[in-house]
């Protein structure tokens, strides 16, 4: 504990509670339960941190890797690249501004994907909040779920998933859309010039804005 500075230039693996102005990671990698790390003024991550677990509330920075190992939940501002590893499960109540190497779970809280943010990989995207993918913003993965009561905002062109849609999916762009939507949830198309080549099942399609371009075998709406 203390008001000073932690720095790590090699491997270390943490296994008890640490209380600092700063920690910085300068070379070799931080392994530890992001529970046990408090700081007043961030991480500095210039190598390599992995979490096993816990919650994080710090930011953290730099130009080195985080990686996700165990299950975290996350209230920092992570600028760093992150990987979830094949036993990771990331959920995040803030903003993903670079980019997220998922390979397992990530979970959005209210979090949008903005500036050059992006997530892509192999794994499950969940939504379970209000998202919106802006600027930069970017999903590439196999599937991106939709909870009931959540939504997701986008550019069509952004999002290249299989898409389980219970709640709300919002296209507010884009020219078209290749990726099969399913689910029990509202498609709302309020912009773009939407060219459509997939299934589409959902509880509600409603068109706002924009346009819907498709052939009527792809569409099914429970609801109209």
């Amino acid at each position: 504990t203390g008001t000073g500075s932690l720095v790590a230039d090699g491997d270390v693996t943490n296994n008890a509670a640490i209380s600092q102005d700063t920690i910085t990671i300068n070379g070799g990698n931080l392994t530890t339960d992001a529970s046990l790390l408090t700081t007043a003024n961030g991480i500095t991550n210039n190598a390599g941190l992995t979490l096993t677990g816990g919650e994080n509330d710090d930011d953290i920075s730099g130009t080195g890797m985080t990686y996700i190992d165990g299950t975290v939940t996350n209230s920092g501002d992570v600028t760093t690249d992150i990987q979830v590893n094949a036993t990771g499960n990331y959920s995040t109540l803030t903003d993903v501004t670079s980019t997220v190497e998922n390979r397992n779970i990530v979970q959005l809280i209210d979090a949008d994907i903005t500036g050059d943010g992006r997530i892509k990989g192999s794994g499950t995207i969940n939504v379970l909040g209000d998202t919106e993918v802006t600027d930069n913003g970017q999903i590439t993965g196999s599937v991106v779920n939709i909870s009931a009561g959540a939504a997701l905002h986008s550019d069509s062109d952004k999002v290249t998933a299989a898409i389980t849609n219970d709640g709300t999916y919002e296209i507010t762009a884009g020219t078209g859309n290749a990726n099969v939507i399913s689910g029990s949830g509202d498609l709302l198309i309020s912009g773009g010039t939407i060219a459509n080549t997939a299934a589409i099942s959902q509880g509600n399609i409603t068109i706002t804005g924009g346009s819907l371009t498709s052939d009527a075998d792809l569409l099914t709406s429970v609801g109209g």
